[in-house]
């Protein structure tokens, strides 16, 4: 019987080609990486959040400022209760959306009524809006949303029976929920 290599050339030579590819990085295996400032096949605008401007919104990588859909962000204030909320909605922001590639998801209205561009935000298979309203880093807001309409409610009632965030009282607290 004729030795292995010398049956089957062709799937050796193509077996050790794919192995010095992937170790030589000729070629990436792993998922490609998304090309910003272009839509995804499911017309999902795509970016990178490079700051968080205030309780209304982030600003992109084109300098853009966009608004969370959906959610009502405590509003910072002179009384120390309230900005405890306002703080921990910020770092909340901050740690699920600042400085990651975001995949921007348009409802029926392009813009809230005070004329502000407002979307939803997807960070690979999560959504963001509904996991801002489950740690209760804000208030359900449904004017204009209505793709997402009964998950988001579903998380901001889980977030206020829990009660986390903007419905869990300040005193004593430092880590965001």
């Amino acid at each position: 019987m004729r030795k292995f290599w010398l049956r089957y050339p062709s799937t050796i030579l193509s077996v050790i080609f794919l192995v010095c590819a992937g170790v030589y990085g000729w070629f990436d295996f792993r998922s490609q990486q998304p090309v910003l400032g272009v839509t995804d096949t499911r017309g999902f605008e795509i970016s990178v959040v490079t700051a968080i401007t205030d309780e209304y919104g982030v600003v992109l990588e084109d300098g853009r400022t966009v608004r969370v859909l959906g959610i009502e962000f405590p509003a910072p204030t002179d009384e120390e209760s309230e900005n405890c909320s306002a703080q921990k909605s910020q770092d909340s922001l901050e740690e699920l959306l600042l400085n990651k590639v975001v995949y921007l998801e348009q409802d029926v209205a392009n813009e809230d009524r005070y004329g502000r561009t407002q979307r939803y935000f997807w960070v690979g298979d999560r959504l963001i809006n509904h996991e801002l309203l489950l740690r209760g880093a804000g208030t359900l807001e449904e004017a204009g949303v209505t793709v997402y309409t009964e998950e988001l409610r579903q998380a901001a009632r889980a977030a206020r029976l829990q009660p986390k965030g903007v419905w869990r009282s300040c005193a004593g607290e430092t880590s965001v929920e």
